[in-house]
């Protein structure tokens, strides 16, 4: 007998809310979100950074976060066979390539910081890439001191531009 347990974290893929009412997207359309996003990942993971940015960045961070959640869901549960509106199976995913995920969350919230966007939207990138990695390290997938690498990264900016 299948428990509805086995299933809550797919339930979770489809029916989570989007952060707010100007990103009302499809369950069809985030899939293919995750299928975008794995894809920078594997420009990420290939040195291909920019590339990788490139795609992800001109979402909202709360959108990422949103995609994020989702893709968290379904490393945790069950791997039905689903497509996007192209036809296109969900691509595989690893809390390895979530480790990447969380490294490209890191590198929009540089970005952001940099280009001095909304306190708001470094926060949510911030805490998108914490989420990602702590669930990577649950499953031993996160390499040590991941965050505070980025933190440091991050605080030595902010120290260089006289913001410390």
């Amino acid at each position: 007998m299948v428990r509805l347990a086995t299933f809550a974290p797919l339930l979770l893929l489809m029916v989570m809310p989007c952060a707010s009412a100007q990103e009302q997207v499809t369950a069809e359309e985030l899939l293919t979100m995750m299928n975008e996003q794995r894809e920078a990942v594997m420009h990420y993971r290939e040195g291909r950074t920019d590339e990788a940015l490139a795609i992800v960045e001109p979402r909202s961070p709360s959108l990422n976060d949103v995609i994020a959640r989702r893709v968290v869901a379904w490393v945790q549960g069950p791997k039905p066979q689903l497509r996007d509106p192209q036809g296109k199976a969900v691509q595989p995913w690893s809390p390895t390539l979530v480790v990447s995920l969380a490294a490209i969350q890191m590198e929009l919230a540089l970005r952001t910081y940099v280009r001095r966007d909304t306190i708001q939207a470094y926060r949510t990138q911030v805490k998108t890439a914490r989420m990602l990695i702590e669930f990577a390290a649950d499953r031993g997938r996160a390499p040590a001191h991941f965050l505070e690498r980025w933190t440091l990264a991050i605080g030595t900016t902010a120290h260089a531009d006289g913001q410390l």
